[in-house]
């Protein structure tokens, strides 16, 4: 039924698993994982994932698990049907299925939430064909309490509870500090009902962006598993690359023909590079960190249009992570090094950390762990939210309103830098030089005032356009301000603030901060960079000094 000779459709922003089966559509099978991670030897699990990566379309997934067994035929040729580990008649349900984005809003107060809540649950009872009977200006967990108890009294049979970005309704009004607060309190007592309705319930799976505390399913429910950063689960959402091969084959090859490209391997390395690389399971014990996954919303963007897309970065906003960067002088780079109790630990909506906002947005994962210091050392995924990040701090620190006449300056510098042919290079620092100073117009110069802002303003530029941009490489001789790799030479840059580019220029050699990079086997070249004050007139302006290690072999 679900075999089809034609590419199978990708549906890019659909979450419901039925509409995709019966219509074609391409759904990479994570029954099994949501087997293994939900349906065996629990009842309430709670799982944190970033936005757009498939929660929505999991909770689908699951809910239709206990549709009865009219629904078995959506799962014949999945894990879950294939192996006969699932009862579909034995295990149907009757399922309350909430979204809770839908009664959010950045406009919304207590008042509309709690209409928009009502409105909801006597949808659900209206299709169940059960009446709530509550007094319509009654508390919203009166009416969840009546449909738990309808429908288990109907089909006497224990209910199924999924609850979509249960903090959707926080989120939107964290900028609107009252309303908040009266919609965390009434979602407060609205989740308190899922631990005294305990014995009416088979299954209560939440999902969310972040872990908050003070909602009550975090102090009640002390039963909640919360397998956010279990290794079992690091792969029940997202793509991994194997999942991309086996179920894109098609749409791979239709791609290498647009791009005129014979190798799977020079698709795949592109991909990778671009959209790999979320790690989010975790074993303690052992160290072990789960597979790398892909991000499923770009990817399906990617193979549905056959082009390279950012389309989740463009999706959404990091402007508040910026604010607080710039605010504190840090560097995204500085908040990538934490631990596993900190990124377990529950907080307030107001109060969350750099660190969780990076990791929980999807603009930091993990990269490895210590088990001897319990650290957990973080990384940027991609390139695609390398060039992202960058791209949001130079906005929310200068309020660039043209970023295409950004984008295009910085073209020039990349262009210049990396198509010069080494032994030109020299020759052609004074136009790079005055390339840096044009892009650095588009700023007020007076907002960097020392070496690390100056840095951070570089290096988000750098990430514009170049590859592979890294910052801060610890060597056995100090510290690397940053590298950038590219296919044909590797740079090396230093910078300095109010000093000369010279000096910068010279601890690059002293520190010999080249040695590691010579096994590349590629030309080095050496870039001391310095944002200096003119005595007389005042202006700043970009001083460079270069050198270069030729190292071709």
């Amino acid at each position: 039924m679900f075999r089809s000779t034609e590419r199978s459709n990708i549906f890019v922003s659909e979450s419901s698993f039925d509409y995709i089966r019966l219509n074609n559509g391409l759904y990479i099978d994570k029954t099994r994982e949501i087997y293994n991670s939900l349906l065996v030897g629990g009842k309430y699990y709670f799982l944190v994932r970033p936005r757009r990566f498939g929660k929505s379309l999991l909770c689908s997934t699951l809910s239709n698990l206990f549709g009865g067994y009219s629904k078995r035929v959506l799962y014949e040729d999945l894990w879950i049907g294939k192996n006969s580990v699932w009862d579909f008649e034995k295990e149907e349900h009757p399922v309350i299925h909430l979204d809770m984005s839908k009664v959010a809003g950045a406009d919304s107060n207590v008042h509309n939430f709690k209409m928009k809540v009502k409105f909801m649950l006597e949808d659900t009872a209206s299709f169940a064909g059960v009446e709530l009977n509550c007094d319509r200006e009654g508390p919203i967990e009166l009416f969840l309490q009546a449909l738990i108890l309808r429908l288990k009294q109907k089909y006497n049979k224990p209910v199924v509870v999924i609850i979509d970005e249960y903090d959707k309704p926080i989120l939107d009004l964290i900028n609107k500090p009252e309303h908040m607060e009266a919609v965390r309190e009434s979602l407060q007592s609205f989740y308190s009902v899922l631990k005294s309705e305990e014995s009416n319930l088979r299954l209560v799976f939440i999902t969310g962006l972040y872990k908050f505390t003070e909602m009550s399913m975090f102090s009640t429910l002390n039963n909640l598993r919360d397998i956010s950063l279990k290794l079992s689960a690091g792969t029940l959402v997202g793509y991994t690359e194997s999942e991309i091969k086996e179920y894109f084959g098609d749409h791979i090859q239709a791609f290498k023909s647009k791009l005129n490209i014979t190798d799977d391997d020079v698709l795949m390395n592109e991909l990778r590079q671009r959209y790999n690389g979320y790690r989010f399971g975790l074993d303690t014990a052992n160290g072990k960190i789960s597979e790398s996954i892909y991000n499923p919303f770009t990817i399906n963007y990617v193979f549905q249009d056959l082009e390279f897309s950012d389309e989740w970065s463009l999706s959404g906003s990091a402007s508040m992570l910026s604010k607080k960067l710039i605010e504190h002088g840090y560097s995204y780079e500085s908040m990538l090094t934490t631990s596993v109790d900190h990124l377990k630990s529950s907080c307030k909506p107001n109060e969350m950390s750099l660190t969780s906002l990076m990791y929980y947005g999807g603009y930091a994962t993990i990269n490895k762990y210590d088990k001897v210091t319990n650290d957990l050392y973080l990384k940027i995924p991609n390139k695609s939210i390398n060039k992202y990040l960058a791209r949001d701090y130079l906005r929310t620190k200068f309020s660039i309103s043209d970023i295409t006449a950004f984008d295009r300056a910085v073209k020039k510098v990349h262009d210049v830098m990396t198509g010069t042919p080494i032994n030109e290079m020299d020759s052609k620092i004074t136009e790079i030089t005055k390339l840096l100073d044009d892009v650095l117009n588009f700023y007020v110069y007076e907002a960097m005032n020392d070496e690390g802002q100056f840095r951070n303003v570089m290096d988000s530029m750098f990430k514009f356009r170049f590859g592979d941009v890294a910052q801060e490489i610890q060597t056995k001789n100090g510290r690397i301000d940053t590298v950038i790799t590219e296919k044909s030479r590797v740079f090396i840059i230093e910078y300095k603030y109010n000093q000369t580019s010279s000096s910068a220029l010279q601890q690059i050699k002293k520190k010999e901060y080249y040695g590691q990079y010579l096994s590349k086997n590629l030309p080095i070249l050496l870039f001391g960079i310095s944002l200096r004050r003119n005595s007389k007139s005042k202006n700043r302006y970009i001083e460079i000094s270069y050198d270069m290690i030729n190292n071709n072999k």
